[in-house]
Parts: C-alpha cells; structure tokens; sequence
C-alpha cells in the first residue's frame, strides 16, 4: 500500500506545477489562442444556427481545436530519435545515465539509440517537466498528456491529469456547459471517448486515477463497461485503503479553500458518480485501435485494435435499377458522395473503407491542405474499398476509376485493382477505364504506402491531397453493371 500512496503522492505534486504563473505565462505565449478562438466560435457558431441550443459551448469546441492544434501543429511522436550525423534512422540499445540537466527536468530515465547506418549514438531523455516540453515538443504519451494538460490549464480550463496503471496517460477538461469532466487525449486527438482503451485498445484496466490542483479521484469506472472485470483485477491494494488515501490527499489539497469551492467539488463528485453508475457501450468512436506510435510499438502493448468493422458497397435499390454504382470522396471535406444514390453524403474517410492499417487523415491547417498518410512512425501503411454485387442478379461489367497521390523524398505508393481472379495497377491521378472485370462479382481498390526519409517519412506518401477549399473528388469509382 505505501508504493501505492507513495505513487499517487507523486502525482498529485506533479499536477501542482499547472499552478504556476510564470509557465502559465509562457504557455500562453506560444498558444495561438486568438487564432483558435476564432476558429472555435465559427465551428459553434455552425453546430448552432439561429442560436438554437446545443450541449457543447464555445469553450467545448475550444478544447476541439486545441486537441487538433496541439497533435497536428505543435507535438511530435517520438519513437526513436534521427541521427543527428546523418539523418537515418535508429535503433534502441538500451539505457543511458541522466546528466545534470536531465534531473533539473524530470528526466530520471535516458534512453539511448545507434544509428543504423553510420552507427552514431543519440539519447533521448524522458523530460518529465511541461516547461521543458514546451521548448522540446516531443515524446510519447506521457510528454503529451503533461504538456497538453499544461497548455489547457493556461487557457484557463479546470483540468486533470489521468494515469493509467495499465501504462497510459491523457487529460480531462471541465465542461461548464456540460457540467462533467470530458476525456482528452492528445496523443489520439480523441475528444470525449472513454472507452477507447477498452473497447477499441482492448486494455485490461486496473486503476485509472485523476490528478488536479484540488483533488485525486478514482475515475476507472469512466473508463469501462465491465466494472466487475475490473474489480477482479484490482489487487494490488484493498479498496478501502485506496478510497482513505484518495479521501486524505483531497483534504489535504482542499484546506485552504472556501466553503464554496468545497461544496462546488463536493456536488461535482456526487454528479460523477451518478455518471460512473450509468449503463455504458462501446460506441462507433471507441472501437478504434490505437494510431499514435509505431505498428510494431503498438503491437508489442496490444493495442492496434481490429478493424472488424469492414465496409463494402453493395448496391441500393435504386442503383440496381439503374446498373450503376458512382462513389465519390474529397479530402478537404472528409466525405463521400454516392452519386448514384441521390447524392447522399457520408462523413469520415474511414467510413466507407473496407481496411485500413496505419492510415490517417492530416490536416495542414497552416498550407491549407488535407490528405490521407501513413500513422506516425510507421513505415507502411494500406487502406482499400470494396464493392460487390453477390446476391443480386448482375456481374460488373465496366470500372472507371481516379485516385490520386502525391510522393515526396523516397516516398512510394502503388494502387491496385483486384476482382476476385485477377489484378490490374492504376497508374497515378489518371482516370482510368477497365473492361476487364467483366463477369466478376466484386471488386477492391488497394492503395499502399511506404518509403520516405527521416523522422517524417511517414508523411512523404500521401493520398487524395487538396487544398482545404477543393470540392474535386480525390477518389471518384464509378461501376456499370449488366445482367447475368
């Protein structure tokens, strides 16, 4: 129990340096908070038109673009550092001793890496100190979340820190529209998804604690569905002591605050655990495996998830009637269009595909563009669409297809169509026509991406990329069908 006290201890000071006015100050000064506020109050201003009401506020869709800014603009995942000799990659050999300057921030654990090709060595210190990382920038989920969680708190929301014992870390907001705490997590840009790391990780939770200036509060019940799995899983301290060491820090953290802010604490709880007690199930946005990281970093920690949900076309009635099926998708909207189905509009590029691994969509807000590319640290990526016309009484007859792609550096990406006999190559952005599908009964079109160069090479294969006013289908399938 003391290892366990003595853990929550160390926490509960750690979130104390969010207080501070001076890296308040200086948070504030890299926050672009005049930019992000615009943009948050047009995005209010279009989710409620004529003033009609909505459960998110203006300071909701903040926390919005804030978790976009921070993952897209601000933060780099760190897998392994770039040699800075020659710019290649390296490999982890183990660990290295911290220097003073380490133990100034935090950084009690050094990792150190040789260079693949030129065999020159890098460390890479585990800053554990938000002023620190706003100047670095980088690292994995625990430089994420603490300098997330920072930033957040310069923008004046009340925040958490939130540890899981099962090795992970992100960050709640107070929603006063809302009136609950909101899950955050940078690393995934994952806003009010709870059960991500349960029901689309597949973590096996144990203790999921939160840490803030005025308290320390057992929140695992947020996090699952299952809670009497997770009780048979909590062994390593009686329940009672955690509740009386949770109980004893929170008064120590709120001595010295009015009887007001105590009764405001004190009716958020009861409200809390109102919503821990309420019925759960996995949504659509926590069935997701986990993106930040490498493929085989995540698959070593079993949380890359399935993607089980794979979606195919198969023909309305009304394309039916009329032997053709027209899909359309523009990446600077993240939508598809059916044209053959009275237009109707679908959102998400993950919507309609069939499978996909280490793929996301970017935006690059400050170029003014979107596209689809490889997750980062990853060093191949795939995603395909499928279409087929089993149990109906027609063969595909013709296929016409655009999809279009960029490279950069060494960067690669092939394109594939596949009946269920044969493969034909497409060449790049040109609209092509296929008569050799005839008879067949589906189809998959398969986009992979590999290659690049440096700590970004991820992002030198891309697809579908346009500038963020296009309204042009990157990707535009169209299918005629005959009888059989």
């Amino acid at each position: 129990m003391e290892d366990f006290k003595k853990k929550l201890r160390a926490y509960s000071q750690q979130v104390q340096m969010y207080e501070n006015a001076s890296l308040q100050a200086q948070a504030c000064a890299i926050l672009p908070l005049s930019k992000l506020n615009k943009q948050a109050e047009s995005s209010y201003a279009l989710q409620s038109p004529g003033g009609s009401t909505t459960s998110l506020g203006a300071q909701d869709f903040l926390v919005l673009e804030l978790l976009t800014w921070f993952k897209e603009e601000f933060f780099t995942w760190m897998d392994a550092p770039e040699c800075k000799q020659c710019g290649d990659e390296t490999s982890g050999v183990g660990s290295a001793d911290p220097n003073m300057e380490d133990l100034l921030w935090g950084a009690n654990r050094v990792e150190a890496y040789m260079c693949k090709v030129c065999g020159g060595r890098e460390r890479f210190p585990r800053y554990n100190h938000p002023r620190k990382l706003l100047e670095t920038r980088a690292g994995r989920c625990g430089e994420w979340a603490n300098c997330f969680t920072m930033l957040c708190r310069a923008a004046n929301f009340e925040v958490r820190f939130v540890v899981d014992w099962t090795d992970h870390v992100w960050t709640e907001v107070y929603s006063d529209s809302q009136k609950r705490w909101i899950h955050c997590d940078p690393c995934e840009n994952k806003y009010d998804a709870p059960l991500l790391y349960e029901c689309g990780w597949g973590k096996k939770l144990t203790y999921v604690m939160a840490f803030s200036a005025d308290e320390v509060q057992d929140v695992t019940w947020r996090y699952s569905i299952d809670h009497a799995a997770v009780l048979s899983r909590r062994t390593a301290v009686q329940e009672d002591g955690l509740l009386n060491a949770i109980t004893s820090l929170t008064k120590q953290l709120q001595a010295t605050l009015s009887d007001d802010r105590r009764k405001e604490l004190e009716q958020r709880k009861v409200t809390e655990l109102v919503e821990f007690l309420s019925p759960k199930t996995c949504a659509d946005d926590s069935m997701e495996g986990r993106v930040s990281g490498s493929a085989a970093w995540r698959l070593a920690r079993g949380e890359m998830g399935d993607n089980t949900d794979a979606f195919t076309f198969t023909l309305l009635e009304a394309e039916k009637q009329v032997k053709r099926l027209h899909v359309q998708y523009v990446a600077a909207r993240d939508e598809y269009e059916r044209v053959s189905a009275s237009r109707c509009k679908t959102k998400g590029w993950a919507a309609c595909v069939h499978e996909y691994n280490n793929v996301k969509r970017k935006v690059e807000k400050d170029w003014k563009i979107a596209y689809l590319s490889r997750t980062e640290g990853s060093t191949e990526g795939s995603v395909s669409w499928k279409i087929s016309c089993l149990g109906t009484d027609l063969n595909i007859d013709t296929v016409c297809v655009k999809a279009t792609s960029e490279t950069f550096q060494n960067g690669h990406v092939s394109w594939r169509l596949c009946s269920e006999e044969q493969c034909a190559m497409l060449s790049v952005s040109d609209r092509v026509t296929f008569n050799d599908f005839k008879g067949s009964k589906t189809l998959t079109l398969t986009a992979r991406l590999s290659g690049g160069s440096g700590s970004v090479a991820w992002q030198h294969s891309q697809l579908f990329r346009q500038g963020l006013d296009s309204t042009d289908p990157a990707l535009d399938i169209l299918v005629t069908f005959s009888s059989v």
